[in-house]
């Protein structure tokens, strides 16, 4: 499979228009005082009552995100509060609005991101109950943490939160995307056992193809990981069984994108052109899949129809959008249904 380097940097510029830059975030949340912010007070309250994307607006002013989390922590840290809104609901709008910020930077300043999660996950553990909240809140989390591609950060994330999680499935899977990231072209380099990190991780997804709501990623991510060992006939038998009755779109376009590279690998023209052509109908205009697709028309011979496949690709102002661009990010993919599951309940 080609390097991710660019791919990775075509996302951090433009992956679900989330990337906020200009703010160059060096340090940890410091000392509070015990004044309230006025425009912390005023875009809490507006999340409280409902006004969410009021609310990430004005907090945003607040940047960069160790600012935005004192000025949000000395409003909140007051037995009593200005904007007149019931404490919990303050609090979780506190914690949801610095979340959903460190999601606007996750991919440009990931270690400030996680910073800042780390900090409202906190609050979320000593106050939060076992509830609708704390683990919708959670589950939105992963998905930033995923984002930074820290796998370090996400796997110590997963171990002091575990309570939340218990057995969710997609908490079991972000565990061995952490791993998976070791083995991304641009995390990989310098480390010691390549080979060994590619085991691990297909270890841990081994151990969740049986899990109902998470099989099919799980059998994707395995796929790709024996393709990359050169396993490529126990790829093939992978990557068949992910795409088997797949109803996430982007797993479908994933397994058929990865089973159409390992079809080609092995000279099976036909199935490879069967697969890239089923991965563009479940993600239309993708472009991975379609330049896959259009070299091997091209090398077959077709030319005057790669060129046509090609050319709406060209001339597109607007690209479509392609789940390989955020394969190694996890969850993050699921971060506008995550966020919007945690604005319900506040």
């Amino acid at each position: 499979m080609a390097s991710s380097g660019p791919i990775l940097r075509r996302v951090a510029v433009t992956a679900a228009g989330l990337v906020l830059s200009g703010h160059a975030v060096t340090a940890r949340p410091g000392p509070v005082n015990t004044a309230q912010n006025p425009i912390a007070v005023s875009a809490l309250r507006s999340y409280a009552e409902g006004r969410h994307d009021e609310a990430a607006n004005g907090i945003r002013t607040l940047l960069p995100l160790p600012n935005l989390v004192r000025e949000i922590e000395r409003t909140i840290s007051r037995s009593t509060n200005e904007a007149g809104v019931p404490a919990a609901a303050f609090r979780h709008a506190a914690v949801a609005l610095t979340l959903e910020t460190a999601a606007g930077v996750a991919l440009a300043q990931p270690r400030e991101a996680t910073d800042a999660v780390e900090w409202a996950c906190e609050i979320v553990r000593k106050t939060e109950p076992d509830d609708a909240f704390a683990r919708r809140w959670q589950l939105a989390a992963l998905a930033v943490f995923s984002a930074a591609l820290l796998p370090d950060v996400l796997e110590d994330h997963l171990d002091h939160a575990s309570a939340f999680y218990d057995d969710e499935p997609r908490a079991r899977l972000a565990a061995a995307i952490a791993a998976e990231q070791r083995t991304a072209p641009a995390l990989a380099a310098g480390r010691p056992d390549r080979r060994g990190d590619i085991e691990r991780a297909m270890e841990r997804l081994r151990a969740l193809v049986e899990m109902p709501a998470i099989r099919h990623e799980a059998l994707a991510r395995l796929g790709r990981l024996q393709t990359t060992a050169g396993d490529l006939e126990d790829a093939r038998s992978t990557l068949t069984s992910a795409g088997d009755g797949a109803r996430d779109p982007d797993v479908r376009y994933i397994a058929s994108l990865f089973l159409g590279m390992v079809e080609a690998r092995l000279g099976r023209a036909a199935e490879a052109r069967a697969q890239y052509e089923q991965a563009l109908a479940a993600r239309r205009g993708a472009q991975s899949a379609t330049i896959a697709l259009a070299t091997l028309l091209a090398t077959s011979g077709e030319r005057q129809a790669a060129g046509e496949l090609i050319e709406p690709l060209v001339a597109s102002s607007a690209p479509a959008g392609d789940p390989w661009w955020s394969y190694w990010m996890g969850d993050f993919r699921l971060w506008f249904p995550l966020r919007d599951a945690v604005r319900e309940v506040v």
